[in-house]
């Protein structure tokens, strides 16, 4: 028994594994209550605002060595409706489409036309696309808003000269906004245990609508597990636009072959 305990740390350390949980380096004071309860407010009225999302661009898809461009389509609508869509530079045809009304979901693969379904349900990103987002937060992200279940989860904020952060009650995810504008300029998220990055990015350029809300026209996201990191520039963006209920829609068209998702 001895020997097993004493070389368990040693193939931890082989494997790779780490012990240790990452810092996010937050400050140590807060802002006073006053202050927290005014900026939570102005986030929450922006969230509360968001109804619907949609956007097209392009993205430079960098998974390790390899580096490729694809063009992206998505739409969302409060509160986990999603749509999203993968084409190829030069056509039409989408290659994958992914539809989910918050309950189902369907991912579909237009090549060998097979129809993957799932649940809708907050892990479906991960589930179907590889990415450890929550469906939840996809619409506030896209347009650079803090997710509204951060807001909502008794969080810590902290204010510089230049930035503010708000992170979770588990100190798990971080936020940072612009002091002047409130909108989102980076954010951390970590995995459960804290010992590693479950996804960050960072929003770099944005632009007034002509209803002179803010929207981002850059996104940089990475996820360093899959050793990817995406480049998103888009090129088109609607705040609050009308959506039809067939972009949401998982039936499986007729004549394609089933999977079901675990």
């Amino acid at each position: 028994m001895r020997l097993v305990i004493k070389f368990i740390p040693l193939l931890m350390i082989l494997a790779g594994c780490s012990l240790k949980k990452i810092d996010l380096n937050l400050p140590t004071q807060s802002v006073a209550i006053e202050r927290k309860s005014e900026i939570l407010a102005r986030l929450n009225a922006e969230v509360a605002r968001l109804k619907s999302y949609r956007v097209f661009g392009i993205a430079k898809n960098n998974i390790g060595d390899d580096t490729y461009r694809v063009r992206y389509l998505f739409a969302s609508r409060h509160p986990e409706d999603l749509h999203f869509q993968s084409l190829p530079i030069n056509s039409g045809i989408a290659l994958t489409v992914l539809k989910s009304n918050g309950i189902n979901a369907v991912l579909l693969d237009n090549g060998p036309r097979i129809a993957y379904t799932a649940k809708g349900d907050k892990n479906l990103l991960e589930k179907a696309l590889g990415a450890p987002i929550l469906s939840s937060d996809v619409q506030y992200l896209l347009s650079g808003r803090v997710p509204e279940r951060i807001l909502n989860s008794s969080p810590s904020v902290f204010e510089g000269s230049d930035n503010i952060l708000i992170s979770d009650a588990a100190r798990r995810e971080v936020y940072e906004i612009d002091t002047t504008t409130f909108l989102l300029k980076k954010a951390t998220v970590l995995t459960s245990s804290k010992r590693s990055i479950a996804w960050n990015a960072q929003w770099d350029a944005y632009e007034e609508t002509h209803t002179g809300v803010m929207i981002p026209t850059l996104m940089v996201l990475e996820i360093p597990s899959k050793s990817y990191q995406g480049t998103f520039s888009w090129r088109s963006m609607e705040y609050n636009p009308n959506l039809n209920d067939a972009l949401f829609d998982p039936k499986v068209p007729e004549g394609w072959d089933i999977e079901q998702h675990r």
